[in-house]
C-alpha cells in the first residue's frame, strides 16, 4: 500500500512538473510572439528608421567589414593589412581634407590603384557604406562621393578613417613588434640605398662646385 502511494505520489510530481514546464514554454512564446509583433510594428515598412538610427545601423556594418574583413589577423600579416587600407585611407582622406577638390570625389574603375586595391575588395565594401557609388559618364564607370560636409555619408567617411587610422597604428606596431623579417629587411635597404643616392647628390654637387 505504501508503495502503491510512493508511486502515486512520484506520478503527481511528474505531472506537475511537466505542467510548469508547459507554462513557462507557453509563456516564453507567447513573449516571443509579442517580440516579433513590436518588431513587425517597428519595422522599416510602417516606420522609416531616423538618421541616427540609420548611422548606427551602418557604423555596425562597417565595424563588421573591418573586423572580419579587413583585420583577419589570424590568416593576415600586419604588412598585408597595412597594405590593404592605406590606399582606402588615402582616398577618404583626401575627400576630407580637399572637400572642394572634385578630382577626389570621382575615382575611374581603371585606375590602377582602384582596381588593384579598392573594386571588389572590402576597401570597396567600406566606401559604399560611406556613400560612394557607381556613376558612368562617357561609356565610362566611376565610383563618386557626391555628398555634402552636413550629410550622415560625411559623418560616417570620417567614422571609417578614424577606425582605420587606429587600425593602422595597432598593425604598424605589431609589425614592428614582430612582424615579418623580409619586411624589415626590406625597408632597411630602402633606407641605405636613400642614404646612397643622397651621398651621390651630396658627391656630385660638390664636384660641380669645385
Amino acid at each position: 500500500m505504501s508503495s502503491h502511494m510512493e508511486r502515486s505520489s512520484s506520478r503527481d510530481c511528474d505531472t506537475n512538473e511537466e505542467q510548469e514546464t508547459s507554462s513557462l514554454e507557453q509563456l516564453r512564446l507567447k513573449r516571443l510572439a509579442h517580440l516579433n509583433q513590436q518588431e513587425t510594428q517597428e519595422s522599416p515598412s510602417s516606420r522609416e528608421p531616423s538618421e541616427n538610427e540609420e548611422i548606427v545601423r551602418l557604423k555596425k556594418m562597417l565595424e563588421k567589414i573591418v573586423v572580419f574583413d579587413i583585420c583577419d589577423e589570424k590568416h593576415k600579416s600586419p604588412q598585408m593589412i597595412l597594405e590593404a587600407i592605406s590606399p582606402l585611407m588615402k582616398i577618404l582622406i583626401n575627400v576630407r581634407d580637399y572637400p572642394r577638390e572634385a578630382k577626389y570625389r570621382k575615382l575611374r574603375y581603371n585606375n590602377s590603384i582602384v582596381h588593384k586595391y579598392i573594386i571588389g575588395t572590402a576597401a570597396e565594401k567600406v566606401m559604399r557604406i560611406v556613400g560612394w557609388t557607381t556613376i558612368v559618364e562617357n561609356h565610362e564607370r566611376y565610383l563618386s562621393f557626391n555628398h555634402g560636409e552636413d550629410t550622415k555619408e560625411w559623418s560616417l567617411l570620417c567614422m571609417a578613417i578614424e577606425r582605420l587610422e587606429k587600425i593602422q597604428e595597432k598593425e604598424a606596431q605589431r609589425e614592428g613588434a614582430g612582424g615579418d623579417a623580409k619586411v624589415a629587411e626590406q625597408k632597411r635597404l630602402e633606407k641605405v640605398l636613400q642614404d646612397l643616392r643622397e651621398d651621390e647628390k651630396e658627391r656630385h654637387a660638390r664636384f660641380r662646385y669645385e
